[in-house]
């Protein structure tokens, strides 16, 4: 894949804005030159920063590498002697710059004039991760037409859940406070978001769902009992539907919210029901009492666009404008329904749609770190070669991954969790976690009780990470 030259300006400032540079020229504001390319290029007179080009069929060469050949270096050795970061894993190096021996070059180094030579090829990394470049030219999809996690690069390798290109930004922080004494980074601010999709509102969309519940509850192991509360929860629907624990739940999570002060995100849906979804309608007078409790304590109302508005922009702007007009307000951004996404086309149907923000970008099959970073930033269109007018929000962790895809036992999930969420506080990133309402309640319970005592711990983490 050849670096045009927009991609090369993208990636150097999402390398910059995360090492503590907020202003594009920022590297000349340090003054120190920046180069793309080799050493011998650079002017030897002045100190400056260079980034070693790896050559562009790397990238192909990438996607075949073997899990055995990738070259991982101990964190004491990326950065200079007497610094520290505060990550200890060891790093990953991706691309070597062009007649760079990647088996025994240092990931970086300083040169006797003061510049600083980087080895590794961060840039090419940044734009690979960020762009999802690999997803472009994959054939692979799943039934649902997603790019799961088991076929990509970072999966492969074993680096999904390594912020990488966040990691690597905190690398050159570093090395540019080596070059620039006086310097003083400015940090970002780690951020815990709670994110909260509602595909149900009720617990049966239809007569179908409901003949379909209680077939699988005369199959069941304790057909009695399951066929019991399938019963109550039906009465409760026809007769007493402000009481239905799918619905309750939504406040639930927000009064867990409200209780340890954090603003959560409630993606709602406007598509009407299908194989693929509950759908219901948001000028309800349910949905809508749920809104107003919403708004009054805070929370972020936005967009959980339904299964056909994939690839459809059409349909997308027509659910978002039916959500505004039952809102009376504009929605900023949510979240595609099953995780459903093409990159580049669905950035570019959410930029259509007026969107300010995405969160969909987690793999629905793994938790990690499915584009490298734990930090909101701007797209590229590596095939319009353009940045995309609208916020990526990375998602580090889906409930039902953990449960249906992972299977892993309740601790389990909980460490997960929690590990994940301390690298995204080591490098100042926001750790964005979905748990859907009705995983809070029925036969999601245990983990729903699971979710309620982790808050605190994450509550814990972010205040410790902000020194309070």
């Amino acid at each position: 894949m050849k670096i045009s030259p927009s991609a090369e300006v993208y990636a150097w400032r999402e390398l910059a804005r995360r090492a503590g540079i907020q202003a594009e020229s920022g590297f000349k504001r340090l003054g120190v030159p920046i180069l793309y390319g080799s050493p011998e290029n650079a002017d030897s007179s002045h100190p400056a920063l260079i980034v070693c080009r790896a050559v562009d069929s790397t990238w192909d060469n990438l996607l075949l590498l073997r899990k055995q050949d990738l070259r991982w270096i101990p964190v004491s050795e990326v950065i200079p002697p007497g610094s520290s970061v505060p990550f200890k894993n060891a790093i990953p190096v991706l691309f070597w710059g062009e007649h760079v021996d990647g088996r025994t070059q240092p990931f970086a180094k300083r040169l006797a004039n003061g510049s600083i030579v980087f080895h590794a090829d961060i840039l090419a990394t940044t734009l690979f991760m960020l762009t999802r470049w690999e997803e472009t030219v994959s054939k692979t999809k799943d039934k649902h037409s997603r790019f799961l996690a088991v076929d990509s690069v970072a999966c492969k390798l074993d680096f999904l859940d390594i912020p990488i290109v966040d990691q690597y930004a905190l690398i050159l922080r570093e090395w540019l406070k080596l070059a620039v004494p006086h310097w003083v980074p400015q940090q970002n601010t780690p951020v815990i978001n709670l994110t909260h999709d509602i595909d149900h509102v009720y617990q049966y969309a239809n007569p179908l769902s409901v003949a379909r519940a209680l077939g699988i509850a005369l199959t069941s192991k304790q057909p009695l009992p399951t066929m019991f509360a399938e019963l109550k929860a039906l009465r409760t629907q026809l007769f007493d539907p402000s009481n239905g624990e799918r619905y309750r739940a939504i406040y639930a999570l927000a009064s867990h919210s409200n209780a340890l002060g954090f603003r959560s995100r409630f993606y709602f849906m406007s598509g009407k029901a299908s194989l693929k979804q509950q759908g219901y309608n948001p000028d309800n007078s349910l949905v809508q009492e749920a809104f107003r409790f919403l708004q009054q304590y805070g929370h972020e109302i936005g967009f959980h666009p339904g299964y056909s508005t994939f690839g459809n922009p059409s349909i997308l702007a027509q659910e978002k404008n039916r959500l505004e007009r039952a809102l009376d307000g504009k929605v900023l951004g949510g979240r595609q329904h099953f995780l459903r996404f093409r990159v580049p086309h669905t950035w570019r149907h959410w930029e259509q749609a007026g969107m300010e923000y995405d969160s969909t970008l987690g793999y629905a099959d793994h938790e990690g770190f499915r584009c490298g970073t734990c930090h909101p930033y701007q797209p590229f269109d590596i095939e319009e070669d353009r940045t995309i007018s609208l916020r990526e929000i990375p998602l580090i962790v889906m409930d039902t991954t953990l449960i249906e895809y992972r299977k892993m036992t309740i601790e389990g999930g909980r460490k997960a969790i929690l590990e994940l969420a301390r690298k995204c506080m080591e490098v100042e990133g926001v750790f964005t976690l979905l748990w859907h309402n009705a995983t809070l309640v029925g036969k999601y319970l245990d983990w729903g009780k699971m979710y309620i005592e982790t808050l605190p711990y994450l509550k814990e983490l972010i205040e410790k990470d902000q020194g309070c």
